[in-house]
């Protein structure tokens, strides 16, 4: 019996531009439609003629049933032999019949079979199989994973077949947020399975065929390596900056602002610009390869991070989370990169960077259960730099600051980022009027354009001379 199961990918966006980012990746919740292809397996029984031998045996004497026992062994065996080869003859010419189920149809908690995939085989658990599999196969620049192996030194039987498929799923899932290197993969898979049709089916070959991103699906091992190559190097070149930093919350900042002001979202949502190879390579990228890039290079920096998928403004979106001193925070760079894009001359925001899953669910939405809990809100950036104000007084003194600092001789904005700690948050009305008194009563400027926002607590204030 084969079936074969597909996830497809799905969506992303950025959320501060009215673009979308479609077919990057897949969802932790979303549905996936199998594809399944079962054929049909030929049986023939031989327990009438054992049967009916054991019958005589019991009524002969000992001479008497090993004769029958003589006459009658041949002809079974040859039988039994018979019905292997029609099996295999059956299996190999018999037409697939074709079905679709969705992933969501599970079967209820008492009647779910348990999948054990802990049990030591000898030295190896089944994850461990697979896992080691697809990061082989990953290495090599090979688009199919063979998990014989990790199926038939464990037993699992037909009943389990919706959990063990899923649990390969998580585990490809699992290979893929945490390895941005692998820049051609889309996020997608595909499984074919074969079981046994004993009394008791059970999986004895499986197939893992990992979904490539558009532009890569006929790329050679050779282009893979050369540009993969090429990937390790620019990353290593801004890991190097980023080390020099004092703290990991400043290398990150490091991180986060290069990948802004050398990286430019691409408006077109074409989707071979959707990875990380393209985003440090080529500079031109959407929402997975802002996520994958800044991925790849704070691992290098020795910071856990990994990719988060979910949603903002109901179109799919990447993100990361990564850990300082035991907590996890969200960091969202394609969010923090101002639209249109300036590129080089960026003021990077910082709204999204090492932030709580509190602050993040005003503008997100992703499945809390597949992630660690964010529950501490970070703001490094303002907290650690006294861009704080817990009042209004406080607010319009740094906005006067501000404004007797700037430089409006030149043509490039001055940003403004404050962290506003009090329970009354302005209005961006509010905000936009102490901004103006201040530029009324500090210049001679005729003409001066400005940009307000307030987004999860940052009161943000731009301003360039016309």
């Amino acid at each position: 019996m084969q079936t074969r199961h597909q996830t497809p990918p799905a969506d992303q966006h950025k959320a501060n531009a009215q673009d979308q980012c479609p077919d990057s990746l897949p969802r932790p919740d979303s549905d996936r439609r199998h594809r399944a292809a079962r054929s049909l397996s030929l049986a023939v029984a031989t327990f009438t003629t054992l049967i009916l031998a054991l019958f005589i045996l019991s009524a002969c004497s000992t001479r008497t049933a090993q004769s029958i026992v003589d006459e009658i062994r041949d002809p079974v065996e040859q039988i039994l032999t018979d019905s292997s080869s029609a099996l295999e003859s059956a299996a190999e010419n018999f037409p697939a019949k074709t079905t679709t189920k969705a992933s969501t149809d599970e079967p209820t908690a008492s009647d779910k079979p348990i999948l054990d995939t802990t049990r030591a085989i000898p030295s190896q658990t089944f994850d461990e199989i697979v896992l080691a599999a697809v990061l082989d196969a990953l290495d090599h620049y090979q688009t199919k994973v063979i998990l014989d192996e990790a199926v038939t030194q464990h037993t699992f039987t037909e009943d389990q077949t919706d959990e063990l498929i899923e649990r390969v799923y998580a585990l490809y899932d699992q290979v893929f947020r945490e390895n941005a290197q692998y820049f051609w993969l889309d996020g997608s898979a595909r499984i074919e399975y074969s079981i046994l049709q004993t009394q008791t089916p059970t999986f004895n070959a499986m197939t893992l065929e990992m979904g490539y991103t558009p532009g890569y699906a006929d790329a050679s091992s050779d282009t893979l390596k050369t540009r993969q190559t090429a990937l390790h190097a620019a990353a290593d070149r801004v890991a190097a900056l980023a080390s020099k930093a004092p703290t990991k919350w400043q290398q990150l900042q490091i991180v986060h602002d290069h990948l802004i002001q050398s990286t430019v979202y691409d408006t077109t949502l074409d989707q071979t610009t959707n990875n990380a190879a393209s985003a440090l390579l080529d500079h031109l990228t959407l929402c997975q390869g802002y996520a994958q890039s800044f991925q790849l290079i704070t691992q290098k920096l020795g910071i856990p991070v990994t990719l988060i998928t979910g949603s903002s403004e109901g179109v799919d979106h990447a993100w990361n989370l990564v850990w300082l001193d035991g907590q996890p925070y969200h960091i969202d760079v394609t969010h923090d990169d101002p639209v249109p894009d300036g590129g080089e001359n960026d003021q990077p925001t910082h709204i999204n960077f090492l932030r709580s899953d509190a602050m993040m669910r005003q503008t997100h939405t992703w499945n809390a259960d597949d992630y660690p809990r964010a529950t501490s809100d970070g703001a490094h950036y303002y907290r650690l730099q006294d861009l704080t104000a817990a009042t209004l007084d406080e607010l319009e003194a740094r906005i006067a600051h501000f404004v007797s600092q700037a430089d409006f001789s030149d043509s490039q904005p001055d940003l403004l980022e404050i962290l506003y700690l009090g329970d009354d948050i302005p209005t961006k009305s509010t905000a936009e009027e102490l901004l103006i008194n201040q530029l009324r009563a500090q210049t001679n400027l005729r003409t001066i354009t400005y940009r307000a926002t307030i987004d999860k607590a940052i009161i943000s204030l731009e301003v360039l001379p016309d």
